[in-house]
């Protein structure tokens, strides 16, 4: 099955006289692209917590533990011909007492940290600008974070600001130290808190929320871009 996902264009062409969702820019190669980018710069990782996203090993144990440690953490990737000499540390982040193992594949071994639950990383819009496409955002606008604070940050009631285009945002912002009068929020959905995701259905479908089909916010969902 093929991975290559819809352009901007061809959805233009598919829904030319009509209108694009902004749950449907999501899927497009664009915002893939733009996500990558993102992520890549922000080394892969969550820019609050510091944790990298989980893989899930289906297996009948992994390494030395027994099947009931699923989830390990794949992306802090370090590759060994063989067994270390000097035992491999996990990141600090998880703990002294992380538990790991070595995972044997074709390339070597690869040590596994077994994470408390799954992870995996979402890029947060700090704040939206009207009717543009969510990848035509400066660089500072866009961060990544991991499902838990990404549903964290929004669980604490934080506010998007919206603004008209860069430009308008960019003079208020600077103008007004950032803390512009008469700025507007987009309303948050109830299910999701504005994340787009659940964490606690990330095994479905990467816990997109159904009610928002993703957007986050009740006026995203009912965005309309025209063609």
């Amino acid at each position: 099955m093929s991975n290559t996902r819809i352009t901007f264009a061809e959805l233009q062409r598919t829904f030319r006289g009509h209108y694009i969702s902004y749950p449907m820019l999501l899927k497009t190669a664009e915002w893939h692209e733009r996500r990558e980018q993102i992520v890549k710069r922000d080394k892969q990782k969550c820019t609050k917590c510091g944790k990298w996203a989980t893989s899930f090993i289906d297996s009948p144990s992994v390494g030395k533990y027994k099947p009931d440690y699923y989830w390990v953490d794949a992306d802090n990737v370090q590759y060994f011909d063989d067994l270390p000499a000097t035992p491999y540390k996990p990141a600090s982040i998880f703990g002294i007492n992380a538990k790991w193992t070595e995972f044997g594949t074709s390339h070597g071994y690869i040590p596994m940290i077994y994470a408390d639950k799954s992870y995996h990383l979402e890029v947060h819009h700090k704040y939206y600008l009207q009717a543009t496409v969510p990848w035509k955002y400066n660089d500072d606008a866009l961060t990544t974070l991991c499902n838990w604070c990404h549903r964290e940050t929004h669980a604490r009631g934080a506010q998007i600001p919206i603004y008209l285009n860069q430009v308008v945002r960019d003079a208020i912002f600077y103008q007004t130290a950032g803390a512009p009068e008469g700025v507007t929020y987009y309303t948050p959905c109830i299910r999701c808190d504005g994340t787009g995701t659940i964490p606690s259905f990330d095994h479905v479908q990467k816990g997109v929320c159904f009610r928002c089909g993703g957007a986050g916010y009740d006026e995203l969902k009912d965005f309309r871009l025209s063609c």
